[in-house]
């Protein structure tokens, strides 16, 4: 995404730093963890089971949608970033 940050922004309307910050969004929010490499690994290496990963990812994917990226917009309201 970074390398098409200043064309997102431009059709955005949002400051450029704005557009690279919703990359820390995009990572911490996973859905399942097969969008996330690192995750497949873990549970590989760890022998854990699927659906106990799936759950937790989903369980994750909601704190992240219903609480953080809230306080996120309203952090970025704060200082000025959108």
């Amino acid at each position: 995404m970074t390398p098409v940050a200043e064309n997102l922004a431009a059709l955005t309307g949002l400051p450029l730093t704005t557009v690279l910050m919703t990359q820390v969004l995009a990572f911490s929010n996973v859905f399942l963890p097969y969008q996330a490499p690192p995750l497949i690994t873990a549970m590989q290496l760890g022998d854990l089971p699927t659906g106990a990963v799936v759950r937790l990812c989903l369980v994750m994917f909601a704190i992240g949608a219903l609480v953080l990226m809230p306080l996120d917009l309203l952090w970025w309201y704060a200082l000025g970033m959108v």
